[in-house]
């Protein structure tokens, strides 16, 4: 059967399958990472039995993630935060930001005023002193850090 293909359709096949393989490695990566494995460098904690300290899920994009200037951080936690004004935060360098929680209050939001500077680094702190339901606060601050994409020119 092969043997009646063009050299063409040949090369266009291989390029279809070299195509998947690509895909597949893009959206699983590489290598597998245990799903029991510490997450240090994006600050992600496991959540721990007792829920005795608020934990960190996920953050949105990941930590060290190159992002556009007027994209959303979203950073979601285990426990909901008592309100707005006690997420205790700095974000350097200091720029002008919303601040907002989801209806829920787990999911912390950060919106730029205007839009982050290009080519910047970034540092989020959640601080430990934040406040959750129940009395509770984190027993650790939590950094976050992103970049905004650089401008290349024309």
């Amino acid at each position: 059967m092969f043997n009646n293909l063009s050299l063409r359709q040949k090369i266009i096949g291989a390029i279809i399958a070299i195509g998947l393989i690509l895909i597949a490695i893009f959206q699983n990566g590489l290598y597998h990472i245990p799903q029991n494995s510490t997450a240090a460098s994006s600050n992600l904690v496991q959540k721990t039995p007792d829920n005795s300290h608020p934990q960190l899920l996920s953050t949105k994009p990941e930590d060290g993630a190159i992002i556009k200037p007027d994209q959303i951080i979203e950073l979601a936690f285990d426990q909901p935060i008592e309100n707005k004004g006690e997420v205790k935060h700095t974000l350097t360098p200091k720029i002008d930001y919303n601040l907002d929680l989801t209806s829920d209050r787990k999911t912390i939001k950060l919106a730029p005023v205007k839009t982050f500077e290009l080519g910047q680094s970034y540092t989020l702190t959640i601080k430990q002193d934040t406040k959750f339901d129940n009395g509770k606060r984190l027993d650790h601050d939590i950094i976050y850090h992103f970049n905004t994409i650089a401008y290349s020119g024309v």
